[in-house]
């Protein structure tokens, strides 16, 4: 089943979702907070490409 989502499209999720992040948690949203989300987005986003791919 195709959604129309495409590779790009995760890079501007991940953009909105760290963006959202800051902004919630203020100063708590540190280098370490963001490092950690950007690697777990980063494994979900691209098991879903692969996914889609399969």
């Amino acid at each position: 089943m195709d959604y129309g989502v495409k590779p790009e499209d995760y890079d501007a999720v991940a953009q909105a979702l760290l963006w959202t992040l800051a902004q919630g948690l203020g100063d708590a949203f540190d280098a370490d907070t963001e490092s950690a989300w950007t690697e777990a987005y980063t494994l979900l986003a691209s098991t879903m490409i692969d996914a889609a791919n399969y």
